[in-house]
Parts: C-alpha cells; sequence; structure tokens
C-alpha cells in the first residue's frame, strides 16, 4: 500500500496566511499527498492563564498557553481561503479540530475529506464520540498513551458510529472482553499513529517497534506522526509496517514558534517523500521469487552438475566424477545424491553438462 504522507503545517504559519500557501506549495512540489493544520479557538482551548509546556517555553518565551495560541489562531475565513488554496494546488487540505466548533467548521464548511485527532485529545472520549458520529474518515495519535487508552478511544468512535451512547461500564472492561468488543467493529475507515509528545522526541523514546503490536491488535490503517530529527524514523516506521507518515514541514526551524525546532525544514521533506517512495519500491512484495531482472543473472550465477573428469560410458558414477560448476545447463546440484551409484550412458568429457542425455539415471 502506498504511504499516505501528511506534511504537517501546523502552526508553523505563524498566524500568517502568505506563509501558510508557501508552506502548502513547498508540501506539493515535494509530493507530500496532503498538508494538515490546526484549527481552533484558544478560549475553546485552554484556560486563560494555562502555562506553557516546557519546549513552548524554550521556542517562543515566556507568557502563557493561552496568549501563544492566540497568536497563532486562523480565522475561519483565512482556513476557507486555505482550503481553496489547496484545492487548486491539488494536494488534500487536513486539519485537527480542538473543540467542537472547529470541528464541526472543517466537517460542515471546509469540507473535509478525514479528520485527525491529537494525542492530547486521545482521552477525551465524548468528542471522539463525536467525530465518530460524523461518519468521516479518521486519523488518532496515541502520544502519551497506553494500550487501554488507545482501546477506549476506538470503543468510543465506534460506538459514535452507531449512534449508541456507551455506557461507563464499557471503558473498564478487562482487556480480553475489550479486545473482544473492538474485535466486532469495523474499523476500515480509522488510522491509529504511533506518536512521541515530545518536539523533538529523541530517538531513544519513539517507541517504533509498537507498530508492530497495533498492527496485530487493530484491524484498521497503522501510522506514524514523527517527532524526530531527521528521515530514519519514519523510514523504519514504513518498514514495520506504518502506511501514514506525519511530519511537520517549516521553512526554517530557527522560526519563532512552538514546533518549528521539532519539524523538517522544505528541502530536507522533500528528500524524506523521495526516501519514503524509494523504499516502498525495495519493500516490494511478502511474496518470494526471482524478479524479472534476476532470471538472466540467474543462469549464470548458479550451479550445474558437470564431469569432474572424463567419463567412459557404462561408469558408476562415485563423488570424484562430479561437480557443481557454473552456469545452468545440466542437473540442478540436488540431484547429486540421485545420480551416485548410476551409470553413465555414453562417454563424458570432463566439464561437461551431466543430464538426461548421458546418465542412466534418466534413461
Amino acid at each position: 500500500m502506498k504511504t499516505f504522507i501528511i506534511a504537517e503545517i501546523g502552526v508553523n504559519h505563524n498566524g500568517s496566511l502568505e506563509k501558510a500557501k508557501r508552506l502548502i506549495t513547498a508540501a506539493k512540489l515535494s509530493g507530500a499527498d496532503a498538508v494538515k493544520f490546526q484549527t481552533f479557538k484558544a478560549e475553546h482551548l485552554v484556560t486563560s492563564n494555562s502555562p506553557k509546556a516546557r519546549y513552548q517555553e524554550v521556542s517562543t518565551g515566556s507568557g502563557t498557553q493561552f496568549e501563544m495560541l492566540k497568536a497563532l489562531e486562523l480565522s475561519d475565513e483565512q482556513f476557507i481561503q486555505i482550503k481553496a488554496f489547496c484545492d487548486v494546488s491539488e494536494i488534500e487540505f487536513m486539519s485537527t479540530p480542538f473543540d467542537y466548533d472547529s470541528f464541526y467548521f472543517l466537517l460542515s464548511t471546509a469540507r473535509v475529506k478525514r479528520i485527525k485527532l491529537s494525542s492530547g485529545d486521545l482521552t477525551n472520549l465524548p468528542f471522539i464520540y463525536e467525530v465518530g458520529k460524523s461518519r468521516i474518515p479518521t486519523i488518532i495519535s496515541t502520544g502519551g498513551s497506553t494500550l487501554d487508552e488507545i482501546d477506549n478511544a476506538i470503543i468510543a468512535w465506534s460506538f459514535g458510529r452507531t449512534d449508541e451512547i456507551p455506557t461507563q461500564s464499557v471503558f473498564s472492561l478487562p482487556e480480553g472482553e475489550r479486545l473482544n468488543l473492538i474485535s466486532g467493529f469495523d474499523l476500515q475507515d480509522l488510522a491509529i499513529l504511533q506518536c512521541t509528545t515530545q518536539y523533538p522526541a529523541r530517538v531513544e523514546n519513539l517507541n517504533l517497534r509498537v507498530i508492530e503490536s497495533y498492527l496485530a491488535r487493530y484491524a484498521c490503517r497503522i501510522g506514524f506522526s514523527d517527532h524526530s530529527i531527521g528521515y530514519e524514523a519514519a523510514l523504519g516506521a514504513i518498514a514495520l509496517g506504518a502506511t501514514i507518515v506525519e511530519k511537520h514541514i517549516t521553512e526554517s526551524r530557527t522560526d519563532t514558534g512552538p514546533d518549528h525546532s521539532a519539524s523538517m525544514e522544505v528541502q530536507d521533506f522533500a528528500v524524506l517523500v523521495r526516501s519514503i517512495r524509494t523504499l516502498e519500491s525495495a519493500l516490494g512484495s511478502p511474496e518470494k521469487g526471482p524478479s524479472a531482472d534476476e532470471l538472466e543473472t540467474i543462469k549464470i550465477a548458479r550451479k550445474s552438475l558437470v564431469a569432474a573428469r572424463n567419463i567412459p560410458a557404462g561408469h558408476v558414477f562415485t563423488p570424484e566424477d562430479v561437480v557443481a560448476l557454473r552456469p545452468l545447463g545440466g542437473l540442478d546440484p540436488s540431484f547429486y545424491w540421485s545420480l551416485l551409484g548410476s551409470t553413465s550412458a555414453g562417454a563424458i568429457g570432463k566439464g561437461d553438462f551431466l543430464d538426461e542425455s548421458n546418465t542412466s539415471r534418466f534413461l
């Protein structure tokens, strides 16, 4: 399956519509499948005195989280222009809503094809339920979570799609019962992303092998939201089975803003996309067999059974009479033991192929 590559612009536009458009163009030229923003109203997301995370203080200075987010807010009209610009640029517009009004706006006005939910809302089960209720395809990041919490997010989303209101007891089921419940849901429109809530994330905290656990546990698409520096983690995730990769893109990692330092600059993002497409080709199929390009080489590289010395007619073959040498042309070496003890059908010169024409094994 082709990897769905999301260029996360997030709030790296720094509140500028023109900067947002430049990043959209850069993402399109890089070969990304979609760009993703963050849609919110600060007053619906944080309290007025909510403190910043440590990484936000490092990148944006002192002040409250509310003040920081308010400066990064885009209006509905700006998002409508961004969506139109994405349509013209032929790249999918996505965004993460952080409140109900933003979700309804993206769903009904911006008419997004899918919704991406942040790790911060993984335990916001009423919100996840509402998203499920809309029937829109959904991607959920899982940074900072446990498997129990992910299970419950999937249950809430799935109950939303049935319009059935879950009881509190459904979120405290023993693991076995919980997994049995999940196995009965249709998760074809859901994707789960491994994620580490750290900006930038240290490689030793990425835990990419949990992707294999997700694939075994959930019958949905699995991906990776990459907050690390460099290309290696995203490529490793794909090798482990991820089919969605999300990575922040920026014009400069030294820009002022909460996410620039954990982002990939435009020229590097293009390299990442090319590397992903190359890796996809290299991964190929789980079926093992020679490629068309290998067939000619096989004829030269593989060995056949040949006479190790001149052999007279009627001679009983011994180990000293037979050797495996390149190229193909005679008996496969797997016939070695069967050939021993049989007799030559005629005189055979040293280096001649041993085959059905000169061995009694095939008479």
